[in-house]
């Protein structure tokens, strides 16, 4: 009887921790100005790409263009939080702002990890780094995650005349 009592705590306690996690998934909002210079002028932002921020703004891993292993090297980054090195989340979000128009500012988030996704629908790259981003994120436990993603599609923007040939 008093195994099955201490077995039950356990789980309970492990369910309780296990609770306290979650991961928020916010969409941003970048201008047709902003997208056209980070992506065409600045080559600051390209597709896909995943950045992994902790909540000091210190970059934990970080690819520009397809990661064939990107579960891998993700989750490498994410074994070490450490607080040491320059915020460089603010600067890579620089002209991009909440779906409600607002400043994005780091304090403002509590999280612990904070994983930025530049995401287009219809580019099969894309695609997989969103299947390998969810099954990283189901492998981090009893952290809290912001998953903000930016919708990088050029073609959506209306203003623009491009030509997409390669993106890379």
């Amino acid at each position: 009887m008093r195994t099955k009592l201490i077995t039950l705590v356990t789980l309970l306690m492990m369910t309780s921790l296990n609770v306290s996690a979650a991961i928020e998934k916010q969409t941003l909002s970048v201008a047709e100005e902003v997208l056209f210079q980070r992506m065409f002028l600045e080559k600051t932002l390209s597709m896909p790409q995943v950045k992994v921020f902790n909540k000091q703004g210190v970059l934990l891993y970080g690819t520009n263009k397809a990661d064939e292993e990107l579960k891998v090297n993700m989750l490498k980054g994410l074994s070490v939080i450490t607080n040491k090195g320059e915020n460089k989340f603010t600067s890579h979000l620089k002209g991009i702002t909440t779906a409600d128009g607002a400043a994005i500012n780091l304090d403002d988030f509590k999280q612990e990890i904070i994983v930025v996704e530049s995401y287009v629908d219809w580019f099969e790259d894309s695609k997989k780094q969103r299947k390998d981003i969810e099954h990283v994120l189901s492998k981090v436990q009893n952290k809290d995650v912001l998953w903000l993603v930016l919708d990088v599609d050029p073609k959506k923007m209306a203003n623009a005349n491009v030509t997409v040939t390669h993106i890379e």
